[in-house]
C-alpha cells in the first residue's frame, strides 16, 4: 500500500463506515507512524502536496513477524521502522497538540 502523505495509519476495520455514511468526518485511525523529521509538514496539510514532499510518498508498508513493528519505505527517503507502541500517535497528538 501507499500514500500520499507521510503518514502510516493504523485502522480497526470494524470501524470504519463507509464515505457516504461517515459524512466528511475524518478517517477513524487509531494510531500513525511518521519519521521525526517529516513531522512538521503535518499541521500544513498544504505542504504535503509541494514538490519535496511529493518525493515523501509511502511505497510499502509490512508489519514485522512479531507485530511489535511497522516497517515503511518512502519515495526519495529511506526505510524506517516503527515500534507499535512506542512510536503510535493519536489523531489529537498529531494535529491539535503538534505531534
Amino acid at each position: 500500500t501507499g500514500g500520499s502523505d507521510p503518514l502510516v495509519r493504523l485502522f480497526d476495520m470494524r470501524m470504519l463506515k463507509p464515505a457516504v455514511a461517515a459524512g466528511g468526518s475524518r478517517a477513524p485511525w487509531l494510531h500513525c507512524y511518521v519519521p521525526d523529521h517529516m513531522k512538521g509538514a503535518l499541521t500544513l496539510p498544504v505542504v504535503w502536496h509541494s514538490p519535496v514532499h511529493r518525493l515523501r510518498q509511502i511505497t510499502g508498508i509490512a508489519y514485522s513477524s512479531s507485530g511489535q513493528e511497522i516497517v515503511a519505505s518512502y519515495s526519495g527517503e529511506h526505510i524506517y521502522s516503527f515500534g507499535t507502541r512506542e512510536h503510535a500517535r493519536t489523531y489529537d497528538s498529531v494535529f491539535r497538540y503538534g505531534g
